[in-house]
């Protein structure tokens, strides 16, 4: 089976993209597996990642340009299957349906509903944005076979055949708590995409008022954001990384005592049934956590015990979550071994690989 992933917003060596689906996709000596993505070429596990250079950004430019160089490159390789991971291929669905090739789209996001809530986008704009994005995906899910979705409500039930649930859950084996949870420093970590709408303000904020070191990995989004929150008081306590390779997240995550992921309650977040990258991550480093009160955070914490669910939008109650994590430590520690014991038990990218491997040969025999 030849297979080709296409991205044109993604890095090539995207954990969800590259490291999981593809490395999985690879595992079968039956299977060539392409990655055409921007920057340089590579291999990487039996994948064969085909690069388009590094081209001009802005979104525009990435919607309408990047698109097209990814496109056309990966129609040179004439593959059985093709699976895309940004809403703008969307727009090649089509071509590559008539040319008799089966079709995936990995939706990380429900793009409908966050375009109701990007910060980059102009409010009077964002209706009317959102209808093209509606009217283009309605058009488009005529020519998908199949749409993958990190949640367990998948908005394109009832638009494509296909729509299976492939988890952000994490690699056991790449994720280890190699430092004794006694000796971690008492300090709180956060590693991503560092906005406004994922909680990052409002945590440097508590951190500073409850005079705890906070550890920032990432790119601020977006950049004047970040620019803005250097300047305030406020950031004197966090420890800024930058852009993090995964030597490095580990390091953080194996320094800090704390794991925060306390998103805002804006677009999809409150509403998705699956637990975010981040979460997943601190459980198999067996991290405590804090995070969203939203219900599907609160279900696996209630049941699990493994961190603790606050207001995102309440500073002292986050700081009191923090605070008490430090002072018990005992409960703390039991915390992060619970989590390790759900992911390895239950959580495991073992389990996403089987239903994504199980979808592709269906597909293919189709």
């Amino acid at each position: 089976m030849k297979i080709c992933h296409m991205t044109s917003a993604h890095d090539s060596d995207d954990i969800r993209i590259l490291k999981k689906q593809c490395a999985s996709l690879a595992k079968d000596e039956n299977n060539e597996v392409f990655l055409v993505a921007k920057g340089e070429n590579f291999e990487y596990k039996g994948v064969k990642i085909i690069g388009i250079g590094n081209p001009p950004g802005g979104r525009l430019n990435r919607i309408f340009k990047v698109g097209k160089l990814i496109y056309e490159k990966a129609a040179e390789i004439d593959a059985d299957i093709y699976e895309f991971h940004d809403p703008e291929l969307m727009l090649y669905a089509k071509k590559l349906k008539k040319s008799g090739k089966k079709v995936i789209f990995d939706s990380h996001e429900n793009y409908r509903q966050q375009i109701m809530e990007k910060g980059y986008i102009p409010k009077p704009l964002r209706r009317i944005i959102r209808g093209i994005y509606s009217f283009v995906e309605s058009r488009a899910c005529k020519y998908i076979d199949a749409a993958l979705f990190p949640g367990e409500s998948n908005p394109y039930i009832g638009k494509v055949k296909n729509c299976v649930a492939i988890f952000n859950t994490p690699m056991t084996d790449e994720l280890k708590a190699e430092v004794p949870f006694e000796e971690k420093e008492d300090s709180v970590c956060c590693v991503g995409t560092l906005s406004e709408d994922r909680g990052i303000k409002v945590l440097v904020h508590v951190c500073y008022k409850a005079g705890v070191k906070l550890i920032l990995g990432g790119n601020f989004s977006p950049a004047s954001f970040g620019e803005e929150l250097k300047n305030e008081e406020s950031f004197s306590i966090v420890d800024y990384r930058g852009y993090c390779t995964r030597e490095e997240v580990n390091r953080i995550y194996n320094q800090c005592l704390i794991g925060s992921d306390t998103i805002l309650p804006v677009g999809q977040y409150p509403l998705i049934n699956n637990l975010s990258t981040k979460t997943y991550e601190y459980m198999a480093m067996k991290m405590p956590y804090i995070t969203s009160n939203f219900n599907y955070n609160k279900k696996i914490i209630d049941e699990y015990h493994t961190g603790i669910y606050v207001d995102p939008t309440n500073e002292d109650e986050i700081a009191e979550a923090i605070l008490y994590l430090i002072k018990n430590k005992n409960e703390a520690k039991q915390m992060g071994e619970n989590g390790r014991k759900l992911i390895e038990e239950k959580l495991s990218w073992t389990n996403d690989e089987k239903r994504l491997n199980e979808l592709y040969m269906k597909l293919y025999n189709s």
